[in-house]
Formats: structure tokens, sequence, C-alpha cells
């Protein structure tokens, strides 16, 4: 089962979620705060299972990335990505906005 949703706590801040589970467990994600620059959107850190396990991608206005390989399952991994872009999305996207 798919399932998907978007929110936005801030004009220009949004956050997305994709979730895949099969039989109770989550198979494959992806959590990502974007923040609007002009008419597009830009990553600010993603989570996500691509690369065949879970990882954080932290993107810098440089275009440099910081990649971070999280040791969990993905359920609780989904978890995390989701609360910790709860908690830390005012702090991520002041950083983009402000430059």
């Amino acid at each position: 089962m798919e399932r998907e949703f978007e929110i936005r706590p801030q004009e220009r801040v949004r956050y997305r979620v994709r979730f895949t589970t099969t039989h109770g467990h989550v198979t494959e994600f992806v959590v990502q705060l974007e923040v609007q620059l002009g008419a597009s959107w830009k990553a600010v850190v993603r989570y996500n299972t691509a690369h065949g396990r879970p990882h954080r991608d932290l993107y810098r206005n440089d275009g440099s990335v910081t990649k971070q390989w999280l040791d969990m399952s993905l359920d609780d991994a989904l978890t995390h990505a989701i609360k910790e872009i709860k908690d830390t999305w005012r702090r991520h996207a002041e950083r983009w906005l402000k430059k």
C-alpha cells in the first residue's frame, strides 16, 4: 500500500512524505523538506531508502550534500525522519531562505 501527503508549516516551506508498506511494514520511503526559491522548490533535507538502505541527505546552498546512513529498520527510520523534519524544519528552512 502506498501513501503520500504534504505538510506546509509555513509559506515557501513544505515537507513531503511518501511510503509503501507490505504486510504492515515499510518497504520504501521518502521524506523531503523543501523551500521555495522563486518558482522552484529546492531540497533541503531528504530521508529515503535509495541505495538499498535508509539514509539522510543534507543539502547546502553551494550544491554539496552530506549523506548519513541510518542503522535502523525502515519502520523506525520513517518514524525518525518524520519526527526530525517536524522538529527542525524551521532551522533548516531559515538556513536556505536567508542566503
